[in-house]
């Protein structure tokens, strides 16, 4: 309505950027709070230790259920979790649960709770 333009003319050049391979796929942007849940993003800065120990730690924590995903960082910490939770307690579990099996290479982690996403970039 806005742009004057007919359903249409929209979908037709909708169809069209997909034929050309301009539109590459869809996705899904939910309002985490409408479902009771909050993002939070764990920083994890660990000892200089085995490779061997840092696969361990990056498999452990992908097979987590509440784990959105895992980023290693160029950033003054080594590891970007990025989880979301329904409680406070939740998140302080799996901070506590990480501790306890990594205990030997984590150095220190910070929690950071991400309010608002403005703005989302997927990448096929």
């Amino acid at each position: 309505k806005k742009t004057g333009v007919s359903v249409e003319t929209v979908v037709q050049s909708i169809r069209r950027l997909k034929k050309d391979g301009v539109i590459l796929g869809y996705s899904i942007v939910m309002d985490l709070e409408q479902l009771g849940m909050s993002h939070y993003k764990i920083l994890f800065t660990l000892n200089n230790t085995a490779e061997k120990d840092v696969k361990a730690f990056e498999a452990y924590v992908r097979a987590r259920p509440r784990v959105l995903g895992l980023f290693r960082s160029l950033a003054h910490y080594d590891y970007q979790v990025d989880v979301e939770v329904e409680s406070v307690q939740q998140l302080k579990e799996i901070t506590m649960e990480l501790n306890a099996h990594f205990s030997h290479i984590i150095h220190d982690y910070s929690v950071l709770r991400i309010a608002s996403m403005p703005k989302y970039t997927f990448y096929p």
